[in-house]
């Protein structure tokens, strides 16, 4: 038994123009509607929000379910690999730079001792009027 649109419910009809309107606009923006779409979806993977709304923005804009698969499940590789081996790469020099960082952190703490050490000192006579006074505050009620 053959369909024909005569014998079609209307809200599938008016689904199927719908989708057959969006796919005539899309190719009538030109290559660079696919070009922003397909980078979407690739690059959804590189940011966190983007990530949340990459497939509504691909069907919303009525992209192909194979080419939303393909650059999905590309910028998924990319983004896998680039975490994955960015971690072991780093993991790999800490060892070698674990030295030197350890005897920068050293001199910052002693900079910032010695730093705090003579703020003290030299406003050693207001801090100590002002935590009096606040002291006598809290002690009369």
């Amino acid at each position: 038994m053959a369909t024909t649109a005569a014998t079609m419910d209307p809200d599938i009809l008016a689904a199927m123009s719908t989708v057959g309107a969006a796919a005539r606009d899309s190719s009538e923006r030109g290559p660079s509607a696919f070009l922003l779409e397909d980078g979407v979806c690739f690059f959804g993977r590189f940011v966190a929000v983007l990530r949340m709304f990459a497939a509504l923005l691909a069907g919303a804009n009525s992209m192909p379910a194979a080419r939303f698969f393909f650059f999905n499940i590309t910028g998924g590789v990319c983004w896998a690999c680039l975490f994955g081996f960015g971690a072991y790469a780093v993991g790999a020099e800490i060892s070698k730079i674990s030295g030197t960082l350890s005897v920068i952190s050293l001199g910052l703490f002693i900079a910032a001792g010695y730093a705090l050490s003579i703020f003290i000192r030299r406003n050693e006579v207001t801090l100590r009027r002002r935590a009096e006074v606040a002291l006598s505050d809290r002690s009369c009620g």
